[in-house]
């Protein structure tokens, strides 16, 4: 195996010793250390992207810099993207309470709405007759 746990390449073979004590080349070992260079190659991830990666790749912490805008439905998306699509203001509070500087948006729901969704005052509105004034009173 060309590859240790570690994502090193070692040859299994060296010459060096071969050449100090005058040994010639032996075939099977070259043979060897080729097949397994090629092993190795095959293993590789080509920076031109020609091959599909096979498994998880691990980046133990490391940041991948330099993407490009995602496009299509299963690519990955940039900081810089998410950024534009989700504008913080600064007034968030993350921990179960949600805080807005400003009035959020929200869709106004169908009248047969039942649920703990945002109500809009377009909504609210529509579910509830405003009073003016009250009846004068019995007495």
């Amino acid at each position: 195996m060309p590859y240790d746990g570690s994502g090193n390449f070692t040859i299994i073979n060296s010459f060096e010793q071969d050449r100090i004590n005058d040994i010639s080349i032996d075939s099977a070992k070259m043979d060897a250390n080729f097949n397994d260079v090629a092993g190795g190659l095959s293993n590789a991830l080509l920076r031109s992207g020609s091959s599909a990666m096979t498994g998880a790749l691990n980046m133990a912490s490391h940041k991948i810099q330099n993407v490009t805008d995602g496009s299509a439905s299963g690519d990955a998306v940039n900081r810089g993207q998410l950024d534009t699509c989700v504008k913080l203001s600064g007034n968030q509070t993350i921990a179960d309470i949600k805080t807005f500087s400003s009035s959020p948006v929200v869709p106004t729901a169908a009248s047969s709405e039942n649920s703990t969704k945002a109500a809009s005052t377009a909504f609210v509105n529509n579910k509830f007759v405003v009073v003016n004034s009250l009846p004068a009173s019995p007495d």
